[in-house]
């Protein structure tokens, strides 16, 4: 019996052959994802530092601060747009090139396979399945990588800024990871269907 992760690695593998030319720009994009959430992570930082600046009675540091708030939430943004740019061409690359190997496979056929089988329900499914692995490719797996990153950094700043409030964001976040990984079973099974 083979174990589901075993069997989905095996299948992101054969992804490979397809998406070997866009791996680079989809790799830049995780980077720039990255990037964007950690400068986004950086502005309470610097919020925090603001605020005790005017609770102290220093209008000095007002101005410069604002701007630099103001510079990191335009590095954000312009990561953002970066990330989109980087990973959207290659994900429809990608699935051009799987969707003509798709077709080329279907016309080496024989005509009575596709007398047996409803070649209109298979290729519906198929370009959809095509169209999923796009999304994941482009979105899925660069915001997921990223996304965990900026969990990861933002519950050590949060270890560090006090412990008890990284310890309460934790535990209060566990039923949410619980919730999700049912939620993801239920859907695995009635997605299948």
């Amino acid at each position: 019996m083979q174990n589901s992760e075993t069997g989905t690695v095996r299948v992101l593998w054969r992804l490979v052959p397809y998406a070997k030319k866009a791996l680079p720009r989809i790799f830049l994009g995780v980077f720039a994802a990255i990037a964007a959430h950690l400068f986004a992570l950086a502005i309470p930082q610097l919020l925090q530092g603001l605020v005790n600046s005017l609770v102290e009675g220093g209008l000095d540091a007002l101005l410069p601060a604002v701007g630099f708030i103001l510079l990191l939430g335009l590095l954000e943004a312009f990561f953002v747009l970066l990330r989109r740019w980087l990973v959207l061409t290659p994900g429809t690359h990608v699935e051009a090139s799987m969707r003509n190997a798709l077709y080329e496979k279907l016309q080496d056929l024989p005509v009575a396979f596709h007398d047996r089988w409803p070649s209109g329900q298979l290729l519906s499914r198929a370009v959809s399945d095509l169209s999923l692995i796009r999304r994941w490719l482009s979105f899925g797996f660069v915001l997921f990588t990223a996304n965990l990153i900026t969990i990861i950094v933002g519950l050590v700043i949060l270890f560090t800024f006090n412990f008890w409030l990284g310890l309460i964001f934790f535990v209060a976040t566990i039923p949410i990871w619980v919730a999700g990984f049912l939620f993801e079973g239920k859907y695995n099974v009635v997605a299948r269907l």
